[in-house]
């Protein structure tokens, strides 16, 4: 039984992944969030299948995109109910960032590279959120721009637009490291 639904599982997260993928970033008003809110549409659907069993889902595609949805409306719908019941005077302290790296003890090409991606998604998140999901919906799940208007609800050229600015600001600015 474990390895069927193990089988079952796999295959269904390799047919339905682009999709949840795009529709999370699309929905999300936060990317950070992104990550997190895929993980647990799939864990759920694995919980589903292992309670149920495989027979249970008819048509799989449909049912992991339903689980997606609910899991973007609790996600949001929780947030706004924290933010209600704490105070909007209260002191935060900015969440530190964990990058699970570890300490290099010799510098190379990969520590460079990784250093590199980091400063540039560093520079990526202090871009609007609509162009955080362009960058993700283009790279991550490599989508046309035509693709991301459609997903986003916006004019192509407005996705053209955020993607090339932000890209010249990238390239202008390692321009200067290089020098």
């Amino acid at each position: 039984m474990v390895d069927q639904l193990t089988t079952f599982f796999n295959e269904v997260y390799d047919r339905t992944y682009d999709t949840v993928a795009r529709y999370v970033i699309s929905k999300c008003s936060n990317t950070d969030d992104i990550a997190d809110i895929i993980q647990e549409t799939y864990t759920e659907l694995y919980a589903v299948l292992a309670k149920k069993g495989p027979n249970y889902i008819k048509d799989a595609e449909a049912f992991t995109l339903g689980l997606a949805k609910r899991r973007v409306y609790k996600h949001y719908s929780f947030l706004e109910k924290v933010k209600k019941q704490f105070s909007p005077f209260a002191e935060r302290e900015p969440a530190q960032a964990d990058s699970g790296e570890l300490q290099p003890v010799e510098v190379d090409a990969a520590f460079v590279n990784r250093a590199t991606i980091g400063e540039i998604w560093s520079l990526l998140k202090s871009r609007p959120q609509l162009t955080q999901k362009i960058f993700y919906l283009y790279y991550y799940c490599d989508l046309t721009l035509k693709e991301i208007a459609a997903e986003l609800n916006l004019h192509e050229s407005n996705v053209k637009h955020r993607l090339y600015r932000t890209l010249a600001e990238i390239r202008k600015f390692y321009g200067k490291e290089a020098n």
